[in-house]
């Protein structure tokens, strides 16, 4: 797929296993020297429903909106289906990896991270882990307050689990990803976009957690009642998300 600003192809540059993860390398066709790459993240289920893959249109307008104004892109599959199957802050340092190797003009010593509903918990994770090496954050329907997740959605305990490498109930990391203990992120530009009425990712914890690490009111935007859908993802406006990055990359 290809247009006069960007190309996407299947990356194979990534070793992964038997299950089948893949990666796709959205690349520009001019890139901007010096800019951050972005790494965009799936939620947990079936990543095809939201914006990581080439096969759905608003993966395609995003990526490639971001990739033809210059930003180096990769979106990812973390090992087949879900979440359950992978550490993710381990899976989103070796993306980052493959996308400094792909592009080594551009910035390396950062990167910025879009995530959607569970994936929009991990890049905040990743960011709370990794604040010197983090340009910006995007959450679309994100579940920042993945401790409320784990508490409260019983479909999601065993891929966060494993995603965070943790076994048992009881036994979650008492600093990971909870309201008190976002210090680490505070100051990393953060834009997060919502639904009213979301009840996986409610909107008191995206909120508060926006809040807490520092976002200001002007960059997050309640969608309007769409539910944790992809409705509610497709809503975000790819303008100002692209200008986002572009302002908080270079």
């Amino acid at each position: 797929m290809s247009n006069t600003g960007y190309s996407a192809e299947t990356s194979t540059d990534r070793v992964v296993p038997a299950s089948g993860q893949w990666d796709t390398i959205w690349t520009p066709r001019i890139p901007r020297r010096g800019t951050c790459g972005l790494i965009l993240l799936p939620g947990s289920g079936n990543p095809r429903a939201y914006m990581d893959t080439v096969n759905r249109p608003a993966s395609v307008k995003l990526a490639a909106a971001v990739a033809s104004f210059g930003i180096p892109t990769i979106t990812c599959d973390f090992y087949g289906n879900s979440w359950s199957n992978a550490n993710a802050m381990t899976a989103i340092t070796s993306a980052w990896t493959v996308l400094k190797a792909a592009f080594p003009l551009m910035r390396t010593d950062k990167v910025c991270l879009l995530g959607g509903s569970m994936g929009g918990g991990a890049v905040a994770r990743w960011s709370q882990l990794n604040p010197t090496n983090t340009a910006a954050v995007v959450g679309l329907i994100p579940a920042y307050d993945t401790k409320y997740e784990y508490d409260n959605v019983a479909a999601l305990v065993t891929p966060i689990e494993t995603a965070w490498g943790f076994t048992g109930v009881g036994n979650f990391p008492s600093d990971a990803n909870n309201l008190a203990n976002v210090a680490p992120a505070i100051g990393i530009p953060i834009l997060t976009y919502y639904a009213g009425n979301d009840t996986t990712a409610p909107s008191a914890g995206v909120t508060g957690y926006h809040t807490a690490a520092g976002g200001t009111g002007g960059n997050i935007t309640n969608v309007g009642n769409l539910g944790h859908t992809d409705a509610a993802i497709a809503a975000a406006p790819i303008s100002s998300i692209r200008d986002f990055l572009v302002a908080n990359g270079a």
